[in-house]
């Protein structure tokens, strides 16, 4: 295991015992399988917590070349011992440790990609992604400017589509409060996570949005007609004409 780690200190998480293994392995095996499933979407939260590995039952070979039949996973979580919350520390700490640590022992012998940047890497890919919403955002207001012949239009379009992003951002930020709680556990909430299904999620948001706000402007086109000007009551007529297709759609 990690050098450091020393099993007196041992004051919360847990130990995970893994018999008959076949092949034996080696200690020095094992750590870099443990290590490198931590580094892998989906276990990458888990990789603060302090670790220990200790070979049980010895089937030959002597110094680092020792393999072992039984080994021991001895993991720290301070934050989360057993006797504080069972429920909770069955599936945030012995669910998640046993999943991973079966699937590194399971896994090829050497896994075949880790994702893990620098972070000069990191902060070009957020200067990127900044770029890239922002000329989104551009081409949005150019759009809805020249169909609807009037600037207003698409920046009302952008203030609607960030108003319906936040509104699902603050309730997923919300799901990290109550989980583990009594409420949350009733709701079946998770926590608060950002993976590709949430961006998929979030995307498909901000599609349904745009058109249905772009809807709602055709609509307004049509009742103001030739008019010059743009009443609040010509305004949520049109919202009140188009109601039933945006229930419909949601």
């Amino acid at each position: 295991g990690q050098a450091n780690f020393d099993i007196r200190r041992y004051k919360g998480g847990v130990v995970l015992l893994f018999d008959q293994l076949a092949p034996p392995q080696p200690v020095a095996e094992v750590e870099k399988r443990i290590k490198e499933i931590r580094l892998q979407p989906g276990f990458e939260q888990y990789k603060w917590r302090d670790y220990g590995i200790f070979g049980l039952t010895s089937a030959g070979g002597t110094g680092s070349d020792e393999r072992f039949t039984k080994i021991a996973l001895a993991v720290v979580d301070e934050d989360l011992p057993y006797y504080a919350d069972v429920e909770r520390w069955r599936e945030d700490v012995a669910k998640p440790e046993m999943e991973q640590a079966t699937q590194a022992l399971q896994a090829e012998k050497t896994l075949r990609k880790v994702i893990q940047f620098a972070p000069q890497v990191a902060d070009q890919t957020k200067n990127q992604t900044i770029l890239a919403v922002a000329i989104a955002l551009a081409a949005i207001v150019g759009y809805v400017w020249i169909r609807f012949g009037s600037m207003q239009f698409g920046l009302a379009a952008i203030v609607a589509l960030v108003h319906d992003v936040a509104i699902t951002l603050g309730f997923i930020t919300l799901s990290d409060f109550f989980h583990g709680g009594a409420l949350g556990d009733f709701l079946l909430i998770q926590a608060f996570k950002i993976d590709l299904p949430m961006i998929a999620a979030m995307l498909t948001i901000i599609g349904y949005s745009l058109n249905d706000t772009i809807v709602v402007f055709d609509r307004i086109r049509e009742n103001r007609g030739k008019l010059t000007t743009l009443s609040p009551q010509m305004i949520n007529t049109s919202i009140n004409q188009t109601l039933s297709r945006t229930r419909a759609n949601s």
